[in-house]
C-alpha cells in the first residue's frame, strides 16, 4: 500500500467519550514452502502450514485513520501484530 486516505470520522455521541475506538481484523495467506525461513507458518484446521503470512489492519472510528497493514509470520499472535 502506497497511500491511504483518511475517512470521515463517525459522528456517534458515545464515541466522543473516547480518544480512540478501533476495529481490528486480520487474515492469514498460505505461501509456498520455500518462504518458510522468512514467513513461518502455523497449525491449521486441516493441515500444518509450512509458510504463511499474517496481515492485520486497524481502523479508528473516531478519526477515520487506517493503521497497517502490519505483516508478520503467521505463527505470530494477532495482538502482537496489531500493536505494531
Amino acid at each position: 500500500m502506497q497511500q491511504a486516505l483518511p475517512a470521515y470520522p463517525v459522528a456517534i455521541p458515545v464515541l466522543a467519550r473516547f480518544a480512540h475506538v478501533e476495529i481490528c481484523d486480520g487474515s492469514v495467506i498460505t505461501l509456498p514452502a520455500v518462504l518458510a525461513a522468512t514467513w513461518a507458518g502455523c497449525g491449521h484446521a486441516t493441515a500444518a502450514v509450512t509458510a504463511a503470512l499474517k496481515f492485520v489492519v486497524r481502523f479508528d472510528l473516531t478519526c477515520g485513520r487506517l493503521y497497517g497493514p502490519h505483516l508478520a509470520p503467521a505463527r505470530t499472535h494477532d495482538q502482537t501484530v496489531a500493536a505494531e
